[in-house]
């Protein structure tokens, strides 16, 4: 990100269009092949079959960036297995994507563990906040940590040279961790 957003000459603006070109052919075919009528029901299909198969182990999802938008529908636990249990047991998702703020958070029933920064631009940090108050509002049962400096993508695609980044994905490793100890008893 920082390579299209940096100051530079003119010849130096023209080149940002390599890694935005990049982007969007990778990004456009992962969009229609991954769009929510084609992945959700794969993702609920898979834990509806763990759910099945291991009904007495403890059931978490973390889900990163659009991973993060199954782990809100997971945790609105509105599909159950066909015993009628729930999905999962908790979740966790750090820098999700693709929500509809306040709707999401407000179908949260589920324990869930959110990590997200103040300067994701996937999730305005104003939407973020509201999520925050959203979920925070339902309980005990859930958690809204929002990660100072922390960029899109930063519990998975941090820079290793850069140690405020491995710090920050760090901190959202051990929340996912310590959460999931707390919640599934592991």
């Amino acid at each position: 990100m920082e390579t299209v957003t940096a100051k530079t000459s003119l010849l130096g603006n023209i080149l940002k269009i390599l890694p935005v070109a990049r982007t969007i052919y990778c990004m456009v075919p992962f969009m229609y092949f991954n769009r929510v009528s084609v992945a959700q029901p794969r993702v609920f299909n898979f834990f509806k079959a763990v759910r099945d198969q291991e009904s007495d182990l403890p059931v978490g999802a973390a889900g990163f960036c659009w991973g993060g938008l199954y782990t809100f529908k997971l945790a609105a636990d509105a599909e159950k297995t066909t015993s009628g249990k729930s999905l999962i047991d908790a979740g966790f998702t750090a820098h999700p994507s693709m929500l509809t703020i306040p709707q999401d958070a407000e179908a949260i029933k589920l324990p869930i563990s959110v990590a997200i920064g103040d300067a994701d631009m996937a999730l305005a940090h104003e939407k973020s906040l509201e999520a925050k108050k959203v979920i925070e509002s339902k309980g005990a049962q859930h958690e809204y940590v929002i990660i100072p400096g922390a960029k899109h993508g930063f519990a998975i695609r941090n820079n290793p040279n850069n140690k405020e980044e491995v710090k920050q994905g760090l901190q959202a490793e051990d929340q996912a961790v310590e959460w999931f100890k707390k919640k599934l008893g592991i």
